[in-house]
């Protein structure tokens, strides 16, 4: 039901489709192919530009055409309506002209229509002279020719070809009537349209005829063509050569039924049904009735039953139970030892043991923890069946004596040799092996000979140096390296390196860092500036001076002597350089003349100073 309403929706659509496109349904064609006119006269004999010379008019004519399509009228009335359409031309040509045949897209007039072409028309050609060059107004006397034709004419592309003669002219014409897209027709009034989608899968003939396409079938072409043998109640196509099963069928072409999915040794031949197979019962034909004689089930002496319900029933003895009376009951003689009682559980039974009794049939005496000694620290526990030692990490045994060996299972791969430590081990991996297990494949990274230390150190030949032995050692032509620098030469890279010792730096070694010596005093911090060659130390709060060698509690009693207005003022940061004096907000060169107008040092000044001056003098003469 859901599909018929779904193919009336689309047929509506379709057919408002179909309306939207009814604009035009066709095209009456009209084209001139020649005109002759060699007087350049109209109808009313006269020239139609310039004068009369000897007979003959001046100028040529300019000539255009009118186009009057109307239905069928003979004779045609000359005020007529153009009920079927109208068009004109541009100027084609002069008095005379010849355009041919073929196609014009200038000289062919089209005149469309949207009904039923009636096959019978009037059409009416006239022929003009362009005298105003306007196409609004058209004065009678400049008419040179009007012909009128009444014909019948069915859709085709082959044009009809009519000449008409008057007096003083000849008009040649042709036209024909074609059908839009999808039209067909001797009216142009069958609409066809190729189609492939779920309202039809056909084709149009060239009389617009539906042609089913291959595998269909149905007015249109909406129904696929099952194969022949795919079963007519049980199996149905969607598509061409396939056959869809309904409920409850299966198979190649739906012949083939479809069981209870639970049925297990059984047929159908109804959907969903289950008929047992020889030898089984049941509902879901699962009771195998031979259960017995095949699988013998009872076990112990049992008699298997046959059951309708759970396929056998085993009947035990006395002393026997269970679904296969697998299980032993208790005897009439107690198993248990040392006052120990019976119990019968869903397995068979156990005993109960008195206080102080553990085992199968009570046969082992309970230890107590008094009575037992764990050794390598180990701790007794009560349970219970009776005191056991707890081992500590690394030891086992029933008392805790033996200490577990890490190496006894082997843990080290490729050819590793085991050191057993306790509770743990460690593993000596051969070269290019590493990890807890020399598992890992670690191939030396030392180049041109050199050799593995470890994972990450290298030990070079002679020639070669480098974290990975990939520097070669050649003679510098170029670098000096100086206060004991080695020059490297990269001969590859075109470069050459000094390697300075500690405490020197500059790309020659010439410059000493003189931080490494640390010359800061009392928890000075020493900073160096290798571009000014000179280094500062930051005292703490307590000390001053260039190497922090003054505490700051005896410093102003010498700062606030008399005559010491000349004297350094130092700051918590002071700086120092080989080449000149101290760095302050007053800078002492040496320089100053010690007249009485600057006042001359005291003594205690110079013992002030003594330690500064000795120290700048040493190191101006040694050139540092």
């Amino acid at each position: 039901m859901s599909h018929q309403l779904h193919r009336i929706i689309c047929l509506t659509l379709v057919v408002l489709l179909l309306s939207s496109e009814v604009s035009g349904i066709g095209v009456f064609e009209v084209r001139i192919v020649s005109f002759y006119n060699s007087d350049s006269i109209t109808q009313t004999r006269t020239c139609c530009e310039g004068i009369t010379e000897n007979s003959v008019c001046s100028q040529k004519c300019r000539t255009y055409f009118s186009i009057c399509l109307m239905h069928y009228q003979n004779p045609p009335p000359l005020d007529s309506k153009c009920t079927f359409g109208a068009d004109m031309t541009p100027v084609l040509g002069e008095s005379t002209f010849h355009l041919g045949s073929h196609a014009n897209v200038i000289r062919t007039i089209e005149l469309p229509f949207s009904f039923a072409w009636p096959q019978s028309f009037t059409l009416s050609v006239e022929a003009w002279h362009d005298n105003l060059r306007n196409d609004t107004f058209r004065d009678p006397r400049y008419m040179i020719q009007r012909v009128v034709h009444t014909s019948i004419v069915q859709p085709s592309h082959r044009w009809v070809k009519k000449v008409m003669r008057s007096n003083i002219t000849m008009m040649s014409f042709e036209y024909r009537v074609v059908c839009n897209k999808n039209y067909y027709g001797k009216k142009c009034d069958h609409f066809c349209r190729v189609r492939d989608d779920e309202l039809g899968h056909y084709y149009c003939t060239e009389n617009g005829t539906r042609k089913c396409m291959e595998g269909w079938k149905g007015n249109y072409c909406d129904q696929a063509i099952c194969p022949e043998q795919c079963h007519n109640s049980y199996g149905s196509c969607k598509k061409p050569n396939e056959c869809s099963c309904r409920i409850g069928w299966e198979g190649e072409f739906c012949t083939k039924c479809k069981k209870d999915p639970n049925c297990l040794h059984g047929i159908c031949y109804e959907p969903w049904q289950c008929i047992c197979q020889h030898g089984w019962t049941g509902f879901l034909c699962n009771i195998d009735k031979n259960y017995c004689s095949k699988y013998k089930p009872c076990e112990n002496g049992g008699s298997c039953k046959f059951d309708p319900t759970s396929n056998y029933t085993c009947s035990c003895p006395p002393s026997f139970k269970g679904s296969n009376c697998q299980y032993k009951r208790c005897p009439r003689e107690n198993p248990c030892s040392n006052d120990g009682k019976c119990v019968e559980i869903h397995t068979g039974y156990r005993c109960h043991c008195a206080e102080g009794f553990t085992g199968d049939r009570c046969e082992k005496h309970v230890k107590s923890c008094d009575k037992i000694v764990c050794e390598n620290h180990g701790t007794c526990v009560m349970g219970e069946v009776g005191g056991w030692c707890a081992c500590p990490k690394g030891f086992t045994g029933d008392f805790c004596e033996k200490e577990i060996n890490e190496c006894q299972s082997s843990p080290c791969q490729n050819g590793g040799t085991c050191v057993e430590y306790f509770d743990d081990y460690a593993c000596s991996c051969p070269s290019d092996y590493g990890g807890k297990n020399c598992e890992l494949y670690l191939p030396c990274p030392c180049r041109n000979g050199g050799t593995c230390i470890g994972l990450s150190r290298c030990e070079c030949r002679n020639g070669f140096t480098g974290r990975r032995c990939e520097i070669l050692i050649n003679k510098c032509k170029r670098l000096r390296c100086r206060n004991g620098g080695t020059c490297l030469s990269y001969a590859r890279e075109g470069r050459e390196e000094c390697i300075c010792p500690l405490g020197i730096t500059g790309p020659e070694c010439q410059y000493k860092n003189y931080c490494v010596q640390k010359p800061c005093l009392n928890g000075g911090t020493c900073r160096y500036h290798q571009r000014q060659r000179s280094f500062k130390c930051s005292c703490s709060s307590e000390y001053m001076g260039n190497w922090c060698q003054y505490d700051k509690r005896t410093a102003p009693q010498i700062r606030n002597e008399p005559d010491s207005s000349n004297m350094p003022s130092y700051r918590g940061e002071q700086s120092f350089r080989g080449e000149q004096s101290f760095r302050g907000e007053k800078s002492f060169t040496g320089k100053q003349p010690m007249s009485r107008g600057n006042r001359v040092f005291s003594f205690a000044k110079l013992i002030y100073f003594l330690p500064i001056l000795t120290l700048n003098i040493r190191l101006m003469v040694c050139n540092i």
